[in-house]
This record gives structure tokens, sequence and C-alpha cells, in this order.
């Protein structure tokens, strides 16, 4: 994906002094040429991470400000909770692979992890020596995935397991909202519904019951924008948790997840992405950092409207060269 001048300009336009330069011998021109596009395009010139911490802060801050005012999209009204949050919250979040993290926004106001959850979850059952199903990130293959998580027939040790290594990426513990569990299991019964279809199709390996309810309570854990960028930046720096240094899944299991979100996650920000219906959406830069951005107004789709737009944008000023 090519990189447009106008979401660029936190670098410069390389070579625009040059234009009106007085004249040179070509030798020395041509030095002086190549030492200002070097200067003027710090990711290049700066090696793989990309560019100085202060170009980092300006495009979280640019995603945020350029978006702030964007009220399109509409909140679902399924979840009476998520029904009631305020359509203004919007954050947004980079973590690098070293640990510097730049925010911008309401980065640390809590909001529930829904569909978000189902990369993390897979990378545990993968990491725990399952394969898993090529559509582990949409609803029908989340399903699938949780049941193949150990422990079996045990709902309550299989949900602290779950609980835990969503932790191990945050590197914090993480809770679940009660309430929320609660409005989302009201309008939990197409869950089950799929679930039980599943089942009879031979395609869980645990309760259908227990498999549907594990689905709606990993969508009502709570965290932030910030969690959720740490998280991201955990699979980019090939599962190890940047914060912690603790190795959470694999490198070989992380790079297997990379490349399933790759493929079949969100393909309209430029970036290797995952959204959820709470609002959240992060995007996964191998070798370089993890993004999240929270904003509860959501395209037909069930995309978060600024999150799809920020990501876009990010994606273009720091030189991130996916082909979505």
């Amino acid at each position: 994906m090519g990189v447009r001048s106008e979401h660029s300009s936190i670098y410069g336009r390389a070579g625009a002094h040059l234009h009106n330069a007085p004249r040179r011998r070509p030798g020395l021109s041509l030095l002086a040429a190549v030492l200002a596009l070097a200067a003027s395009i710090p990711s290049l010139a700066r090696g793989p991470i990309g560019g100085r911490d202060a170009d980092y802060q300006t495009a979280v801050s640019q995603a945020h400000k350029r978006y702030e005012s964007d009220h399109s999209g509409t909140i679902p009204e399924a979840v009476p909770r998520l029904a009631k949050v305020s359509p203004n919250l919007y954050g947004v979040v980079l973590v690098r692979v070293d640990g510097k993290s730049w925010e911008a926004g309401d980065s640390r106001i809590p909001f529930v992890l829904s569909g978000v959850a189902a990369p993390f979850t897979a990378a545990l059952v993968a990491e725990q020596g399952a394969s898993l199903p090529d559509n582990s990130l949409d609803p029908e293959g989340s399903l699938v995935t949780l049941s193949l998580a150990n422990p079996q027939h045990d709902a309550d040790a299989k949900w602290r397991t779950l609980l835990g290594n969503l932790g191990a990426f945050a590197g914090r513990e993480l809770a679940l909202d009660d309430g929320m569990y609660r409005s989302a299991d009201s309008a939990a019964a197409p869950v089950l519904e799929m679930a039980r279809k599943l089942a009879a199709d031979g395609k869980l390996k645990d309760d259908a019951a227990a498999v549907a309810d594990l689905y709606v309570k990993q969508g009502a854990v709570t965290l932030t924008a910030y969690d959720l960028a740490v998280m991201a930046a955990t699979f980019a720096n090939n599962g190890k948790n940047p914060m912690n240094g603790r190795q959470v899944v694999k490198p070989e299991v992380s790079q297997s997840l990379q490349t399933l979100i790759g493929s079949a996650g969100l393909q309209k920000t430029g970036m290797s992405s995952v959204a959820g219906r709470a609002g959240c959406i992060i995007a996964v830069v191998p070798g370089r950092f993890g993004l999240a951005a929270y904003s509860p107004p959501l395209d037909a789709a069930g995309h978060s409207v600024r999150g799809q737009r920020a990501f876009r944008y990010l994606s273009q000023a720091l030189m991130v060269n996916f082909d979505h």
C-alpha cells in the first residue's frame, strides 16, 4: 500500500525544500538531496522500529484529533448496557515492542472486550497444542475454538484459564463486568442456538451451553484501550509481553495468529485488525507495534467508525506497508 502525502505530513515532504536551492555541482547536489531525504523520513532512516518517539505521539494525537468530531455510526441496542455508553468516548493507543507507549483521548476508560477476545483465546488453544479452525475469528469459529480449550467439561476451571490468558496478554489481572455479562446474557439466545447447531454437527468438543456461556462471558471482560494495545503489542512482539517481558505464547504460535489476523481479520484499516461490537478494535504490526482504539458508534458491519479511520490514518502516517 502506498503512502499518500497528505497522511504523512508529520514526516515533511521529502526534498521539497530543495526546489528553489541555488545551483551546486552535480556531486554535491546529489549528496545534499540524499541527506535531506534521509533526514525528512525518520521511519526509513532509523531502522525497522520506525520514527522518532515524537513522531509516534504526533501520529497518535492526530489520529485522535482528526476524527474526534466524526459522529457517524450508531450504537447497537441488542445489549442494554452497551446501548447506554456515550457515543463521544474515543481513545487511541499505540504500544511499541520496546515497551514505549503513546495515548490520546479516552485511553483509560473501561469497556468490554466483546469479539476482540477471539484471537487471544485462539492463541491459548494453539499454545495448548490444538489445531485451530480457519474461522477462529468469527462467531462460529470462536465457539469451536472455545470448546477446544483445556480443561474440558469443567466450565469454572476453563473460565479461570481463559481469564488468566487474557490477563497475561494485558500484563495485569482482568475481571468480568458482571453487570455487562448479565445484560449480554439476556441477548445471548442466538449464541446458544449457534452452539447447539455446531454440537449437533459434531464440531464442539465440550458442552454447547457451557461453551455459549463462556463466549458471552469472555466478551464481558473489562479493560481499557491501553490494556488492549499492550495485548496487541504482545502479538507483535512474537508472544512476549513488551511491558513485563513474560513470554505468553511461543513465537510460532504468535506468528500463526498474526497470519490468521492478517488473512481473516478486518480488511479496511490498512493493518491486520480485529474489531468487536463494543466499539474496540486492535491492529498488529509484526515486529513494530500494537494498536488499540475505542469508539462505540459502529458502521453497518458492526465495526467502530472512528477506530477504522484512525487506523487507516496511522497505517499511512507510520508507513505500514500492508496491502489490504
